[in-house]
C-alpha cells in the first residue's frame, strides 16, 4: 500500500475501500465520517480528522505499551522475590546441613 503524503484523498480513500472496514483499522463510525468529509470536498476538516485519528491511534499504542511495561516489571519483581527466596532457602539448608556439598 502507498504511504506518500501527497497523495490524493480520494485515492486514501479508495485504499481504506478496498482493504474493508475490518482491515483499515477504522472503527465503523470513523470510517463513515472520513467518508462523509470527503464526500463533502472539505479538505481541512478531513486533514483534521485524519490527524485525530493519527493522535487516537498513538495514544491506544501509548497506554498499550505502559501496560505492557507495567507487566513486565511486575514479572521481574515477582522473579527477583523468587530467586531471593531460593537462595535464602538454600543458605537456611546449608545452616542445617541439609545441602550436598
Amino acid at each position: 500500500m502507498p504511504t506518500d503524503v501527497t497523495m490524493p484523498v480520494r485515492d486514501v480513500i479508495a485504499i481504506v475501500d478496498e482493504a474493508g472496514e475490518s482491515d483499515a483499522g477504522l472503527a465503523p463510525e470513523d470510517l463513515a465520517n472520513l467518508r462523509r468529509l470527503v464526500g463533502l470536498g472539505d479538505e481541512d476538516a478531513l486533514v483534521a480528522f485524519v490527524l485525530g485519528l493519527r493522535d487516537k491511534a498513538r495514544s491506544q499504542v501509548r497506554r498499550s505499551l505502559v501496560a505492557e511495561r507495567k507487566s513486565l516489571e511486575r514479572a521481574a519483581a515477582e522473579a527477583d522475590r523468587v530467586a531471593a527466596s531460593r537462595r535464602l532457602d538454600y543458605r537456611i539448608r546449608g545452616i542445617a546441613g541439609l545441602t550436598r556439598d
